[in-house]
């Protein structure tokens, strides 16, 4: 099977296609927890800046403050159970 490129006339497997541009996300335990951990953070500062009217609290500011946290508790937790998997 190969690809075809309308400016191309070079055909590549598809097992040989590299994507140059898309660096891989670092899939360590360790990586991910604080991802994680910063998310959360970042989410909480956000509500928490609101709720003392730092900044004035708008819908779209809430839900990346809500989906900040979520992606935040998902990611640690994915992170922490990788690292117990890991270690065991």
């Amino acid at each position: 099977s190969t690809i075809h490129y309308p400016l191309s006339t070079i055909h590549y497997p598809l097992s040989t296609i590299h994507y140059p541009l898309v660096s891989p996300m670092p899939t360590s335990p360790v990586h991910l927890i604080l991802y994680g951990f910063f998310l959360l953070l970042a989410g909480f500062l956000l509500a928490f800046a609101m709720v003392i009217k730092v900044i004035e609290a708008g819908f779209l500011l809430s839900f990346l403050a809500y989906g900040s946290s979520l992606a935040g508790l998902i990611i640690g937790s994915y992170g922490a159970a990788s690292y117990a998997r890991t270690k065991r």
